[in-house]
């Protein structure tokens, strides 16, 4: 991507800048080749059609906050980027453009003195007008806001940006908007309630209102609708060890051995397990309130996982890959009729358990190592948004909680696999946090009985194993084959890295 010309000075000021003589440049020529190189960016892999920019308000003179809709083939993403002029000798974070006069335009949400701005606009509770509604800060906590450390930019976050102050406040700042209510701010208000306290404390959002209406941005092609936006959310930080998967692969490297992260496969089961507890009470409020499995959504389940399957497998056929990869590959291809078996397993045992609320994107990376008062190791679940790619009510729609559970066992695995604990390590890992689970969840009407639980991990596994081949293809081919191994696995077949048989969990 060729450098861009310089943009001319923001003479009338920055929001006019951007909505007037900035306007045809940024919509034409710099976003669409910049957005390609952004992780945060949903469409990686497919053309942009077009780029129009949505400006909201000026909270400085060199601070714009907007929005951009961006157009692919038959769908439109809404995304937050707010911008930032900085001089052009100084740190500059993420340019976009340079700017006449020896300046840059950057993108403000990866910079540390524009979160500290937005920081002090919640602390304060501000509202600011925007053309056809308004940006609220609301505060939940404002005194825990208060005279937080310097911010930093915390680089593990690929979907969304995210500032630490100090050892006190974390602010996430959204990029793929979607309208509608935001479920890491309803998740964090209910569970605060349940008295769910292993998750940090929820102390504020950043909301858009539009009276007008606001787009669907979830790639529905639905008109407009009126909705809140949430832009961004603060929450108490957590004094941690880092999160559970840099913990555990640092662990494993050193000492692959068969126990090695014993204490932590218990956490993850007893945390899950009182997780899943709090988000099966049955004095919920609407939106949580749990209701029995039923046939009908086993099938719905089955034949989601038959989809995701043959979607995964479909793309397969069409890779190319490496010689290891692509007998995997067509091991998996040639075992149809036994994943269809394992497919339609639950069908035959009566439904039970109940659909609750879930976290939806549970894995090593979304669980902090802490301590716990008397200074033993303990865990925190973080990131209750859900999948990020994922449309607002599919991320809140009520399902069985073992979808968590198979996300978290696949996450287990992906870590035996990089990090060369071996399959027995992973098989032992496994069953521990399982086993901790089920004694976490014993009694509780969530957890469907034993052989329906099991068909249904299965099943889960299955799907997760199947999402993230497709997911591996079009982003890592290099990694298909992690996932390919742990989807042989379901079916007790597949050999790995050191010739090792896999056993079905």
């Amino acid at each position: 991507m060729n450098a861009p010309a310089p943009l001319p000075a923001p003479d009338g000021g920055f929001l006019g800048a951007v909505d007037g003589r900035w306007r045809h440049p940024l919509e034409t020529g710099i976003l669409p080749g910049w957005l390609g190189s952004r992780r945060w960016f949903g469409a990686r892999n497919r053309p942009v059609r077009a780029v129009t920019l949505l400006p909201l308000a000026e909270m400085a003179p060199d601070l714009a906050l907007l929005l951009i809709d961006v157009r692919l083939d038959g769908a439109t993403q809404r995304y937050f980027l707010p911008l930032a002029l900085r001089d052009a000798t100084g740190a500059v974070g993420f340019p976009l453009a340079p700017v006449a006069g020896g300046r840059v335009l950057i993108d403000a949400a990866e910079d540390a003195a524009s979160a500290g701005v937005l920081l002090a606009a919640l602390r304060a509770g501000i509202t600011l007008h925007t053309g056809n509604g308004q940006i609220r800060f609301e505060p939940e906590d404002a005194t825990r806001l208060a005279s937080p450390g310097p911010p930093r930019a915390l680089k593990a976050d690929q979907s969304n940006a995210t500032h630490v102050f100090g050892q006190d406040v974390m602010l996430k700042l959204y990029r793929h908007i979607h309208p509608g209510l935001q479920p890491e701010v309803e998740m964090a208000r209910h569970l605060s309630r349940q008295g769910f306290t292993h998750m940090p404390a929820f102390l504020g959002q950043v909301a858009l209102h539009q009276g007008n209406g606001a787009a669907d941005s979830g790639e529905s092609g639905n008109d407009r609708s009126d909705h809140d936006s949430v832009l961004a959310v603060a929450f108490a930080y957590l004094r941690n060890e880092g999160d559970a998967w840099s913990w555990l692969c640092a662990a494993l490297r050193q000492d692959p051995g068969p126990g090695r992260g014993a204490w932590l496969m218990t956490r993850l089961g007893q945390r899950m397990g009182d997780l899943h507890r709090c988000l099966s009470a049955t004095d919920a409020p609407p939106g949580f309130t749990p209701e029995p499995v039923t046939i009908a959504h086993v099938e719905r389940w089955m034949h989601e996982t038959e989809s995701d399957l043959e979607t995964a497998l479909e793309a397969l056929a069409r890779a190319a890959l490496g010689p290891a990869e692509t007998q995997l590959a067509r091991e998996a291809l040639g075992r149809r009729a036994e994943f269809a078996r394992l497919i339609g397993q639950p069908a035959h045992l009566p439904p039970s358990g109940l659909c609750t609320r879930i976290h939806g994107d549970l894995h090593l990376g979304q669980v902090l190592v802490t301590r716990d008062p008397g200074g033993a190791r303990d865990v925190a679940i973080i990131d209750f948004e859900g999948e990020p790619r994922r449309p607002l009510p599919e991320r809140r729609t009520l399902t069985s909680p073992l979808r968590d559970v198979a996300g978290m066992l696949r996450s287990l695995d992906y870590a035996a696999q990089l990090c060369d604990a071996g399959r027995s390590w992973a098989r032992g890992a496994s069953r521990s946090c399982l086993a901790a689970y089920e004694l976490s969840m014993d009694g509780s009407p969530a957890l469907p009985a034993r052989e329906p639980a099991r068909a249904l991990l299965r099943l889960f596994l299955l799907q997760k194993a199947a999402y993230e081949i497709s997911y591996e293809l079009a982003s890592r081919p290099e990694l298909v084959a992690v996932p390919l191994r742990g989807l042989l696995a379901l079916i007790g077949t597949g050999a790995d890295r050191s010739g090792q048989e896999k056993e079905t969990p």
